[in-house]
């Protein structure tokens, strides 16, 4: 994947021209406009159009930006998660754990998880980074941690993915709208709603998306920017969001309720997922710790 490409298209899909985007990356506008063509030549759609000065996305264009911002945020999100195992300088029976969070729609390990680890296990230090589950596939791929708690069995010959429990997602929307007294709803239910579309693309999104296919029913998703405040916003206007029902998300959105949904199975497994060659009983302790807490939000 060439970042380098992709960052100048979405700084000229933002900034509305070629110039204003070299300008502001520092390069110039036939290098913005040669990134895009090169783009358009690689996944054979028209990306830009151009009217003078002004350069505008086309409706693919437009998606495909939604896209490469994401994949931007994600690559960025690698480098930090990168950064900050470098700065560890701790002995070799130290793990390094890359677990998996559904940014302000809940952890699916509170902090007391790992603590109770390190008061149980004194002498198996245990370093913990949270990041989306893809990155965290990435940062075990990449031998960046030891071990990764992931949405989904991961399929890899070298790999052992070791399920721990799953969890079941609900729906999280306002208070003050249609759902308000409710303890269930339907898919049907959110036909015509916004529905936010889910962090983790490679287990969650297809989940949620294969309930909605048997109904026949088309989600209409809405990219969120992962804050508070815009999730906040989002369920003011009536959007819809699914999330763990855990005691921290809950308090996060006191003019929310959280429903689970009556005609679908939305649970996703929770794996640990290592090398085979890292096999050992301390991830042996490990899996025993986060097994034993996972029944706050587990249905086996």
């Amino acid at each position: 994947m060439d970042t380098t490409k992709l960052r100048y298209y979405v700084t000229a899909v933002q900034l509305g021209s070629y110039e204003a985007a070299g300008k502001a990356l520092f390069v110039s506008a036939p290098a913005i406009a040669r990134a895009v063509h090169e783009l358009e030549h690689t996944y054979h759609v028209k990306l830009m159009q151009k009217s003078g000065t002004r350069a505008t996305p086309t409706p693919i264009g437009r998606s495909f930006c939604d896209k490469a911002e994401e994949a931007l945020r994600s690559m960025k999100d690698l480098e930090t998660l990168t950064q900050t195992a470098a700065r560890y300088e701790q002995r070799i029976s130290t793990i390094k754990l890359a677990a998996a969070e559904f940014p302000f729609r809940g952890l699916i390990f509170p902090p007391t998880t790992f603590k109770q680890f390190e008061s149980l296990h004194p002498d198996i230090p245990l370093s913990v980074i949270r990041r989306p589950s893809s990155v965290c596939l990435a940062a075990l791929e990449g031998g960046v941690v030891d071990a990764a708690i992931v949405l989904g069995r991961v399929k890899h010959p070298d790999m052992i993915s070791s399920k721990l429990f799953s969890i079941r997602l609900v729906a999280v929307a306002s208070k003050e709208g249609p759902f308000s007294g409710r303890k269930a709803i339907f898919l049907e239910d959110l036909a015509i709603k916004d529905l936010a579309q889910p962090h983790d693309l490679r287990c969650v999104s297809p989940l949620i998306d294969e309930a909605f296919r048997k109904r026949g029913i088309a989600p209409r998703y809405s990219e969120l920017h992962p804050s508070e405040e815009r999730h906040a916003e989002f369920l003011a206007r009536g959007g819809v969001f699914f999330a763990l029902p855990e005691p921290e998300i809950v308090a996060l959105y006191p003019d929310a309720v959280f429903l689970p949904v009556h005609d679908a199975d939305l649970s996703a497994p929770i794996h640990l997922v290592f090398f085979s060659e890292r096999n050992c009983h301390d991830l042996d302790a490990l899996k025993k710790v986060l097994v034993s807490n996972g029944g706050r939000l587990s249905q086996h």
